[in-house]
């Protein structure tokens, strides 16, 4: 029994776990390649692990090209702020940081 006592719900001091009883819907990856190298079929745990690196890569791929889009599209920094201006700022910033001489 878990916290609220619903079955399949454990909390501990590092965090919540929640378990799922529908072999082959609910299952992640990771417990598949678990079981896959436990069965002994290392191409078949090589093939997922290959598989999720790809689609990982492309999702950051995705999220970094829509970002870089965004910015571009609004002129604004990753922080969200608009850039400072050039000119009197930021000759200022060259001076005091130890610029050329």
């Amino acid at each position: 029994m878990g916290i609220d006592g619903a079955p399949g719900a454990a909390i501990d001091g590092t965090g919540c776990e929640v378990r799922t009883f529908a072999p082959m819907k609910s299952e992640i990856t990771s417990l598949l390649i678990i079981t896959k190298l436990e069965q002994y079929d290392y191409a078949g745990a090589t093939a997922l692990a290959v598989v999720m690196l790809v689609v990982s890569f492309f999702m950051l791929l995705t999220v970094n090209t829509l970002q870089w889009y965004l910015q571009r599209r609004t002129g604004r920094g990753a922080s969200g702020a608009v850039p400072p201006a050039t000119g009197i700022g930021s000759a200022g910033a060259v001076a005091i940081g130890g610029g050329a001489q």
